[in-house]
């Protein structure tokens, strides 16, 4: 994804941890991005902390341990709020519904068990229009959740392009003491761009 094809737009960053890829976004030029993640005081607030000292912005009006009660909007571009997929029902929140469609999803590491996959394939659906760009960097871990991410994507009407694929950067061959690590692994890594059907 490209400075230019950031310019202006309105971005969503699920599952955003650290908020590495929000920050990244806006500092290539979103008009505005929501970082959102799980309704954990300590992983909202990190976030916060992230997106302030990444743009050097003022300190956030939000005390610590705030929670998702409050949107706060840092004077820059990026606002953070707790948005859960795991769930059932989704209810997105209202500083994401007010922006719907977004121009740009991202999410990394964002697919990974059977369980929320199905109510993550929703969230993204919800969020989208018939322009919105998704972006998800995912780890094939398991054959089946991935299938299943996919598959569920494509009956929600999106296509998939194959951005960038690769194996882990471990060396197999020279990393057999390597406790934990299983040499017949054959995960890939890869970058998924998505868009609706016309």
């Amino acid at each position: 994804m490209s400075a230019a094809e950031l310019a202006g737009a309105s971005v969503i960053d699920l599952g955003s941890g650290t908020g590495i890829v929000g920050i990244a976004c806006a500092l290539l030029g979103a008009d505005s991005c929501l970082l959102t993640d799980i309704d954990c005081p300590a992983v909202l607030d990190l976030l916060r902390a992230n997106a302030s000292s990444n743009l050097l912005a003022q300190t956030l009006s939000a005390p610590p341990g705030a929670g998702s009660d409050r949107v706060v909007s840092t004077p820059g571009p990026i606002s953070v709020c707790a948005l859960e997929w795991a769930c059932a029902p989704v209810v997105l929140p209202a500083e994401a519904l007010r922006r719907v469609p977004f121009d740009v999803v991202v999410g990394a590491d964002v697919v990974y068990s059977m369980e929320s996959v199905r109510l993550l394939v929703d969230t993204i659906d919800a969020l989208c229009g018939p322009k919105t760009d998704v972006w998800i960097a995912h780890e094939h871990r398991d054959p089946a959740v991935s299938e299943e991410f996919l598959g569920l994507m494509k009956v929600k009407n999106f296509r998939c392009k194959i951005i960038k694929q690769k194996k882990p950067s471990v060396d197999i061959e020279q990393s057999a003491d390597v406790e934990g690590l299983d040499n017949t692994d054959t995960s890939l890594v890869a970058i998924y761009r998505f868009r609706k059907k016309r």
